[in-house]
């Protein structure tokens, strides 16, 4: 009897010291799993490859979203690994020897060494496989980085006007069929690059007005999301903070 007591007095004892140990796993749990949470949701943190101040508003936009963004105009500080996407904005006309062509005489304000600079950017965060963003000249760098062309004059494209989205494509999955947009261009892609699609052309003159490559998380708009289009902008800028965020560590 005595040695019956004893033990159930043992087992008691392990049963509680189980216990105590199974309840501080779990308790700690939520903790473990909080910590994780917070590291996937870190601010997401954008390269910005440009030399020009008028860009900044490109800057602000995303500060509203909650993007962190640095702006550099060097490639030895274009390092995709400290970085979540890249940004190419707005500017000039690309020099046709980028692209193998012959210099039009509406090709204006050209700077190759900018084109070199940008096109070198786009490649290397697309090697690493990093969203890129690429606003007006911007689509057309990505465009002439994957080895396509630019028409080099069309008749302008300025304030709003209507384009196409094409069904599938992440232009459509935001705006729908049609979108009025604010443009200022006159010149567009002209054959796409390798690996690349058109996602919407402009519903007058059907030139393309935005591009996005078939398998990387990259995505070129002729149109200003920068520019008198306030709410529109924003969708743009938050999407691809979201697609950004997708591909963090």
């Amino acid at each position: 009897m005595i040695m019956f007591r004893k033990l159930m007095k043992r087992i008691a004892c392990i049963w509680m010291i189980v216990t105590m140990v199974l309840s501080a796993a779990f308790v700690s749990a939520p903790a473990s799993v909080y910590a994780a949470a917070k590291t996937t949701t870190r601010a997401v943190h954008l390269l910005m490859v440009d030399n020009s101040k008028e860009n900044q508003r490109v800057v602000k936009y995303f500060n509203r979203v909650g993007v962190k963004v640095t702006t550099v105009y060097d490639l030895k500080l274009v390092d995709p690994s400290k970085y979540d996407g890249l940004i190419i904005p707005g500017g000039h006309n690309i020099d046709p020897r980028m692209y193998h062509a012959k210099r039009s005489k509406k090709t204006y304000g050209t700077d190759i060494n900018k084109d070199r600079i940008q096109i070198t950017a786009v490649k290397r965060f697309a090697y690493a496989g990093k969203p890129i963003l690429g606003l007006c000249r911007g689509c057309q760098v990505i465009n002439v980085a994957f080895g396509g062309t630019i028409k080099q004059h069309i008749k302008w494209h300025k304030g709003f006007r209507k384009v196409r989205n094409v069904k599938g494509y992440w232009m459509y999955q935001m705006f729908g069929a049609t979108r009025s947009c604010y443009h200022y261009h006159h010149q567009c892609v002209q054959k796409l690059g390798k690996g690349l699609v058109a996602t919407s052309y402009d519903k007058k003159s059907k030139h393309i007005e935005s591009i996005q490559h078939k398998t990387l998380p990259i995505y070129g708009i002729q149109w200003h999301p920068d520019a008198k289009i306030e709410r529109q902008g924003l969708k743009v800028f938050r999407e691809f903070r979201d697609i950004c965020r997708k591909y963090m560590d």
